[in-house]
């Protein structure tokens, strides 16, 4: 099959499940192998994913969800700066004019050279490319078959 064809099965699937209620998976989520997202969850921005967990219920935003069923096991921020990354839409920016922007080891540090960064106008928002398939916009890595312009980093199925 050459890529032509390939792109167009593809097509053909995604036109396939319009009737599927949809799975939305907010920016920074890390899903690990082999889990499974039930139909109409919402897996919150940052929220990590353990391997082989089955995702039944949402999953509040930078929550750390294991097992099958999947359940809570720990928040990945503390109260207070998981508001405050929340607020600051760190993920909506290029990064690259923070330095040491992929250090992310302390995030209480990153999200102060992002503030300081941003608050200074050295960086740019984000401006993913739209592309439209069939009825379907795709805007960054999302699909949307309402046709309405989404949120540039969801991802929504």
């Amino acid at each position: 099959m050459g890529d032509v064809e390939a792109f167009r099965a593809i097509v053909a699937d995604v036109a396939d499940v319009g009737h599927a209620q949809r799975v939305t998976i907010g920016p920074d989520v890390w899903i690990g192998a082999s889990a499974a997202i039930m139909p109409g969850i919402t897996i919150g921005t940052g929220a990590i994913i353990g391997a082989a967990a089955v995702v039944t219920h949402d999953v509040a935003p930078y929550s750390v969800v294991v097992g099958a069923p999947a359940r809570h096991l720990r928040f990945r921020l503390r109260d207070g700066l998981l508001e405050r990354v929340l607020a600051s839409e760190w993920w909506l920016w290029d990064l690259r004019g923070i330095p040491g922007h992929r250090d992310y080891r302390d995030p209480a540090a990153f999200l102060e050279r992002f503030l300081a960064a941003r608050d200074s106008g050295l960086l740019e928002r984000l401006r993913p490319a739209v592309v439209t398939v069939r009825d379907r916009t795709l805007h960054g890595i999302v699909a949307d078959g309402e046709g309405n312009v989404p949120d540039p980093v969801s991802m929504i199925i």
